[in-house]
């Protein structure tokens, strides 16, 4: 281990006195401390150092035996900092740990003894920056930020665990944004939610810029009944704005003996307007289930729930996400009853807009395997509860996703609903105009059912809807391909769209060459298509993903899948 020099400290005892080190090994904080340990010879001490100045690599790496709260202190590249069980670093003034792509700095728990406790930046009184670092083996958030201002970039947030929300990042800022630049969010763990990041910015907005946020885990031991955000939540702030990112492999758990329910496996989001952009939303998922006599167990929102959130999405695919509901058979008289809705995403919104422009919502699925179900829109569920509340889908796909029922009654004995639901609360949500959905291509959704107490049996195909409208006489449909659907409107055609591919990616869901749906979109001029390619054709608009003013920018999604 490298021997510590010229490291300048407060030590917080009876006194504050400033201690430099000299050239030879020499306390640090303690009578018998060592060269190399910052804070004791092992054993955790009671008082934090107070640290300002700066740590180099060439005295790295630092090894933390007690809490350290930084009044200024600069960190440089290459450096490692190893922290005991328990052992947290609280900043107060300012820290700048500005690391290099080939020289990251790490923040990491002494794995053979146990996890620390993250970094904590406490109503910091200075701009703090994390550039090029490496922060995980947290026990308590991998970073927290309560009231202070933090940049971050091309930081890599892994292996961390809360308690509660947040066990990437925990952020609670009254005042001012949190914006994350090619950040990378990964394997975190919290117990209520938000693994990767939870966030609340009355005052500010949260931002996601080339991020990724993938496979973390909220409610990793299946013991809490209400989870929400697998990979990011956020609520009560200005903004959510995510743009050139990856959310994916994210999963919420919910589970009780009574009643559970599990919400938003990609992206959580209640009372913050949302505004996502050439981003990919894939492969989460959310497991809910309940083991008890009389219960209930729901998921809504595979890759997205929103709730009274005014959302603007646009070139984002959503695809291969999946809710599932179950109930473990109980004997006795058992009261079994399960929801899903919301595959790709589950939209409820009072008074509010929801509004996609260009945008895939392909392969997610929905299942419910209990006596009493109700598995709706294996796509898109949109609730718009009173005046106000409207969805606008633009030059969007909804294809090939899937409704899957095991249970005795689904849908009030009904048809199982595999692609789009729209639902408002009271007619005086609708207002006429130019359509609500334009341009738009639902198809190859299906719907069925299994052999009730047989999760493996065949699942036998329903009847089933490319779109649900309630109430049923609202007809915002134009210009638009909906399989299976009487949806009015004008321009609509009932053909099979025929697309490039078989699966589920922004190339498979393109158009053939031969499509009846190249020119056949709105010819107002405002939705004429301007790249060649994507659109085919002549400059009036195609219907689907690749159709329009937005669809030259596909190519700039952060990965094309």
């Amino acid at each position: 281990m490298a021997t510590v020099r010229n490291i300048r400290f407060l030590v917080v005892g009876l006194s504050l006195s400033l201690v430099a080190l000299a050239q030879h090994p020499g306390p640090i904080g303690g009578a018998s401390q060592s060269a190399g340990q910052v804070g004791g010879s092992g054993a955790r001490e009671p008082e934090p150092l107070i640290v300002t100045g700066v740590w180099t690599a060439a005295h790295s790496p630092y090894v933390l035996h007690q809490d350290v709260h930084v009044v200024n202190l600069t960190i440089e590249p290459g450096v490692e900092v190893v922290a005991d069980p328990g052992v947290e670093i609280v900043v107060l003034g300012k820290l700048v740990a500005q690391g290099e792509s080939d020289a990251t700095i790490h923040f990491h728990n002494a794995s053979a003894q146990g996890r620390w406790d993250g970094l904590r930046f406490q109503q910091a009184s200075g701009n703090s920056a994390l550039v090029w670092c490496r922060i995980d083996g947290s026990q308590s958030s991998g970073v927290e930020i309560v009231d202070s201002t933090v940049s971050l970039q091309d930081c890599e947030i892994s292996d961390n665990e809360s308690a509660t929300y947040g066990g990437g990042i925990s952020a609670g800022i009254a005042t001012g944004d949190l914006v994350l630049e090619r950040c990378v969010l990964f394997a975190n763990s919290a117990a209520w939610g938000g693994a990767g990041i939870d966030a609340q910015l009355p005052n500010g907005q949260l931002v996601l810029d080339g991020c990724q946020v993938s496979g973390n885990l909220a409610n990793p031991d299946g013991e809490t009944a209400f989870v929400q955000g697998g990979g990011v939540r956020c609520s009560d702030s200005l903004a959510l704005y995510v743009t050139g990112s990856t959310i994916e492999d994210n999963l919420v758990r919910a589970h009780s003996g009574y009643g559970s329910r599990a919400e938003g496996g990609g992206i959580w989001v209640q009372d913050t307007p949302l505004a996502i952009e050439l981003s990919v939303v894939e492969s989460n998922a959310l497991d809910s289930w309940c083991d008890g006599g009389y219960c209930d167990a729901g998921a809504y929102g595979g890759g997205l729930y929103v709730k009274d959130s005014t959302t603007s999405m646009t070139l984002t695919i959503v695809r291969e996400n999946r809710v599932e509901t179950n109930v473990v058979p109980f004997s006795g008289f058992n009261k079994e009853s399960c929801g899903s809705s919301g595959g790709g995403i589950f939209v409820d919104n009072d008074g509010v807009i929801f509004e996609a422009s260009n945008c895939a919502f392909a392969g997610n699925e929905v299942k419910s395997t209990c006596k009493w179900n109700g598995s709706y829109a294996g796509g898109l569920y949109f609730a718009g509860n009173g005046p106000g509340s409207d969805l606008f889908l633009t030059n969007c796909v909804v294809a090939r996703n899937r409704s899957v029922d095991g249970g005795w009654y689904a849908g009030g004995g009904g048809p199982i609903l595999p692609g789009v639901v729209v639902q408002y609360g009271s007619p005086g949500g609708y207002q006429g105009g130019d359509g609500r959905i334009q341009n738009t291509i639902a198809t190859e959704n299906v719907g069925c059912r299994l052999t009730w107490g047989d999760p493996n049996s065949p699942c036998f195909v329903d009847p089933q809807q490319a779109l649900v409208l309630y109430p049923p006489a609202i007809q915002p449909v134009n210009y638009s391909i909906f399989e299976n659907s009487t949806v009015g409107g004008v321009g609509n055609l009932v053909v099979e769209p025929q697309f490039v591919g078989l699966g589920t990616t922004v190339h498979d869901l393109g158009l053939a060459s031969t499509s009846p749906a190249i020119d056949a979109g709105n010819p107002n001029p405002a939705y004429e298509d301007v790249s060649f390619p994507p659109s085919q054709g002549t400059a009036r608009n195609d219907m689907g993903i690749d159709g329009g003013p937005l669809a030259g920018g596909w190519s700039m999604l952060p990965t094309t899948p």
